[in-house]
């Protein structure tokens, strides 16, 4: 599907986030709020935070809780430094939400499309449409890891070599009005 130019849609989510590098895994719950500025809030099952991020067009931002603080001018770079992940593009919220990006090309598959170098696939919905299970992989190469600056480290990395093939899956157990 070709995407039209929209912004992506405001929304606000709970589930859950696993993210893996094919030698290191990283989970976490997860409170995703999508609007003029994006507010992502990662913690452990028990309920610890582990990482509070907000995006806005000044850039992304993560003060951990280690006392340490990230920023960068987007974020699949501060995930990639503050976190040790490397995510989808920003394209991510557009998405989660079960529509491809505007304005880049991509190709459709059964359950799902591939685009920037990530293929795409939905799980269950619900009664409204929206996506209950995404699966997002890394084709080599994958536009996040594009600029080329694939550090270990971060809050929440694990030690291990990073593999060419990094994935997302994300649960979401419930959508919130935004």
């Amino acid at each position: 599907p070709t995407a039209s130019a929209e912004t992506p849609p405001a929304f606000s989510l709970n589930g859950r986030l696993l993210a893996s590098d094919g030698s290191r895994r990283f989970s976490a719950t997860l409170r995703w709020s999508q609007g003029d500025a994006t507010r992502i809030l990662l913690t452990t099952p028990l309920g610890q935070a582990v990482a509070s991020i907000d995006v806005d067009a000044g850039g992304a931002r993560l003060p951990a809780a280690d006392g340490r603080s990230y920023t960068a001018s987007r974020l699949s770079e501060l995930a990639r430094r503050g976190l040790g992940l490397t995510l989808p593009p920003e394209h991510l919220p557009r998405w989660m939400s079960g529509r491809d990006a505007p304005g880049a090309p991509s190709t459709s598959n059964p359950d799902g499309f591939s685009q920037h170098g990530w293929t795409v696939r939905y799980g269950s919905r619900d009664a409204l449409g929206l996506p209950l299970r995404i699966d997002a992989e890394c084709n080599s190469p994958c536009s996040a890891a594009a600029d080329g600056d694939r550090q270990s480290g971060g809050v929440a990395s694990a030690q291990g070599a990073q593999s060419a093939s990094p994935s997302v899956r994300l649960i979401i157990d419930q959508w919130l009005d935004p």
